[in-house]
């Protein structure tokens, strides 16, 4: 199976579905110390757990969710009005089934802490640029990495840092 290619529950491998180098580029941004906020749960959850102190993941499937907490790892079906409750992670994924990824990235800011990170995969899309041109202004410069899959789809993953914090290195 490549990185691009759509898994289900039951084939759960530990690692983020995104581009290779968007996942090394992130793992250089953790420490074992971080909490970790993700929308959407699957192997980059369990990818997480190994590398931080907290993740809390969010899904709207139920299905997903329960795959997750098979592995003792933190993991809830959620509705919108949980996104009021965390406000000081280090580093925001989001990354989960797309209708609501407006929302999540739109509260992106009042998510992380100052100088934390918020990564918004497949960016490329249309439907996501009003939401990531709003939160950049409470960033600096985003940091964009867009390839093509081996069948000539461009994808891409934007890193936000927002104010506050280290900048970009």
């Amino acid at each position: 199976m490549n990185w691009w290619t759509e898994s289900t529950p039951d084939e759960i491998k530990p690692v983020p579905w995104m581009h290779p180098a968007a996942v090394l580029y992130l793992e250089s941004l953790l420490t074992p110390d971080m909490t970790v906020i993700e929308h959407g749960c699957g192997g980059s959850t369990l990818w997480f757990s190994d590398r931080v102190k907290k993740v809390y993941s969010f899904d709207n499937s139920l299905e997903w969710t329960n795959k997750v907490q098979a592995y003792n790892v933190w993991a809830v079906s959620y509705d919108s009005k949980t996104l009021k409750e965390y406000t000081d992670a280090d580093l925001l994924l989001i990354d989960g089934y797309g209708l609501d990824r407006p929302e999540w990235i739109r509260a992106a800011h009042k998510i992380v802490k100052p100088g934390g990170v918020v990564v918004v995969d497949n960016s490329e899309r249309p439907a996501y640029q009003q939401s990531m041109g709003a939160l950049s202004a409470y960033c600096v410069r985003p940091l964009h990495i867009t390839v093509y899959t081996d069948y000539g789809k461009l994808v891409q993953t934007t890193f936000f840092r927002l104010r506050g914090g280290e900048s970009w290195i």
